[in-house]
């Protein structure tokens, strides 16, 4: 396709939203999160069952899909498998009201935070608008009740400890919100 009607056809993409995620190796049943659901029981909690994940970049306005497709693999394609270990669960507010449950790190890997922000500012220069900063975690659960307080969720969750836990993130995906996948990559330890 030659380049000017790569970008009318690009253009006619816009105000479509997507995002970059890595999936996080995590059962539903292990044994922590478990007693976490368990500490909750009887509060109006959607938990979430399956498809963990780091959200590494939502893009409010997609301007042009194949753009951020091109940055995705051009950042992730000869990425290895990244270790993360987990080691708290905590919470937070959205800026709709909604309180969030959800498994994170204390200790970022920095080549994480390098290249989620240089593929960030890449993305934002094709036009495309990130509206929210990175902010690792994993959503485990969503507090339906905006009549309970952050902090008496956060004193639930004080009273599950976790064992901390290392995984390799080799799954990354870049997709429609709430649609189809775009593309995928599985990160390879490089030779």
């Amino acid at each position: 396709m030659h380049l000017f009607a790569k970008r009318i056809y690009c253009l006619c993409k816009m105000e479509r939203k997507s995002y970059i995620e890595i999936k996080v190796p995590f059962p539903y049943e292990t044994d922590c999160f478990g007693r976490l659901r368990h500490q909750f029981e009887g509060f109006p909690i959607h938990w979430q069952y399956d498809y963990y994940h780091i959200t590494m970049a939502f893009i409010d306005k997609t301007l042009c899909v194949e753009d951020v497709k091109s940055i995705f693999l051009k950042y992730f394609a000869n990425v290895p498998p990244i270790k993360i270990t987990f080691d708290k669960f905590d919470a937070f507010t959205t800026h709709s009201g909604m309180h969030i449950i959800y498994l994170g790190a204390s200790n970022i890997p920095e080549e994480l935070l390098l290249l989620n922000k240089k593929f960030r500012e890449e993305i934002t220069n094709t036009g495309s608008v990130i509206n929210l900063d990175f902010y690792l975690h994993v959503t485990l659960g969503r507090v339906m009740d905006k009549g309970i307080s952050l902090d008496d969720i956060s004193s639930l969750i004080e009273k599950v400890k976790i064992q901390p836990f290392t995984v390799s993130l080799n799954e990354v995906v870049y997709r429609y919100f709430r649609g189809p996948i775009i593309s995928k990559l599985i990160l390879k330890e490089n030779i």
